[in-house]
């Protein structure tokens, strides 16, 4: 540093693929070099590009999306970098607008922070219909949300509003302009959702049928907020309508989603017949047996015995219903519609029958050891602790499928959850470098 500091030409001076030492330094991810060449750098210097047309913070929105520091030591430095394109070659095929360094950053994966920042510093006036349309496609792309657009100001009367996409209503019909706009190959937002499954962050929700409703959930939601021309358009690479590319598209994930249910329904039902087969003859064999004169059960007139046998028939009853549901699951069609409410309905119904019936058995069974071993309750407590163990463990491994299927199925849709704004200037990049 001391060197560049006697020589500064130096550190403006190019190499063979044009740039400057700063953009190696970006390139070789020394951040901390890098802010120090910054400092040395006129604020002219910093708009210096490369062979490919590329400035130093265009590689650190590719590079280093994670060092917001270093983009805004380079923005508040010189504000004309906001504005300085990518090069034709470095546009992807959803970029409706000019790639600017904050549609740049807001297409990749990683580059959350980054967007954020960068918007928090462009100016909005900046941003025409085809930004606001490319932020909206790579937020729905991505799943990253909150992002508020404002209207230019073209007429001075117009109300300065702002439209928390996809919150709020849809002022003068300018959201549905941006959800109808196409790229050059007509591919529209519906096209966008329905090929999201190879981008979409959904490794975290468990098996892959809840992944198709996912998937089917995303579909539809933006389908209600589009119009029918967007769901009925033919792209032209593809020569397909969204739904066509939606079901080519997931085509797999239905099929692995099937495999799962089946699993699943095929397990429930062993253990469901198993219980249907144990309460069944607990009916006729009960315990103490039946006076010989009367052929009723000896120990009926004791409260324990009412309990067996009301909690053995809930018991028989359930775990039939249960039975029968999951039958009906693994002889579903498994359209791709299904995965939506059908199939997680069905699940949600058998699963509850079938812990009932579980809940009951352990009920019946504790009130027969009662009236068995009538004055000897420790060691009724004891079977019946040792007995729960593997009926806890099956209820405790099922038990979250269950809860995220409820959740998934009948909870908050993927539009009505909490999403964090996008402020117009964040404070955490409020201090200088």
């Amino acid at each position: 540093m001391e060197l560049l500091k006697r020589h500064p030409k130096a550190v403006t001076a190019g190499h063979e693929t044009g740039g400057t030492i700063l953009h190696w330094a970006v390139i070789s991810k020394k951040v901390d070099i890098a802010k120090k060449l910054v400092n040395l750098m006129r604020p002219k210097d910093l708009e210096i590009k490369d062979n490919f047309g590329l400035t130093a913070l265009h590689f650190v929105i590719c590079g280093i999306p994670e060092s917001v520091e270093l983009a805004k030591c380079m923005v508040e430095k010189n504000k004309k970098l906001l504005g300085i394109v990518f090069p034709p070659e470095k546009t992807d095929p959803l970029m409706i607008g000019k790639n600017t360094p904050l549609l740049e950053a807001q297409r990749y994966e990683g580059g959350e922070k980054m967007a954020r920042y960068l918007y928090s510093a462009t100016p909005c006036e900046t941003l025409n219909d085809s930004d606001c349309a490319t932020l909206i496609i790579h937020g729905f792309r991505l799943k990253r949300f909150g992002i508020k657009i404002k209207p230019m100001p073209t007429i001075k009367t117009t109300d300065d509003v702002c439209i928390n996409v996809p919150e709020n209503g849809d002022q003068s019909n300018q959201m549905q302009r941006h959800l109808i706009c196409s790229d050059k190959s007509k591919n529209n937002l519906m096209h966008v959702v329905g090929t999201i499954s190879s981008t979409a962050r959904i490794n975290h929700i468990r098996g892959a049928a809840l992944q198709m409703q996912r998937e089917l959930q995303w579909f539809e939601e933006v389908k209600h907020m589009s119009n029918a021309s967007a769901f009925d358009a033919i792209n032209d690479t593809d020569k397909m309508t969204p739904r066509e590319l939606f079901t080519k598209g997931h085509e797999e994930m239905v099929k692995a989603g099937e495999k799962a249910m089946k699993g699943t329904a095929t397990s429930c039902t062993v253990v469901g017949a198993l219980i249907v087969t144990i309460t069944f003859a607990a009916t006729f064999t009960v315990p103490g047996g039946n006076n010989q004169d009367t052929g009723l059960p000896i120990f009926s007139s004791k409260r324990a015995f009412k309990t067996f046998i009301v909690s053995d028939a809930i018991s028989l009853f359930s775990s039939t219903t249960s039975v029968m549901i999951f039958l009906g699951i693994l002889t579903s069609r498994y359209a791709e519609d299904d995965f939506l409410k059908s199939l997680p309905t069905k699940m949600i119904l058998g699963l509850i029958t079938l812990f009932l019936s579980i809940a009951a058995m352990m009920i019946a069974f504790s009130s027969a050891l009662s009236i068995m071993l009538h004055g000897k309750s420790s060691i009724a407590i004891l079977l019946t602790l040792l007995a729960s163990v593997p009926v806890a463990s099956f209820m405790w491994m099922q038990f979250p499928l269950l809860l995220e299927l409820v959740i998934s199925t009948y909870g908050a849709g993927v539009f009505d959850r909490k999403i964090k704004d996008w402020p117009d200037k964040d404070p955490k990049y409020s201090a200088s470098c």
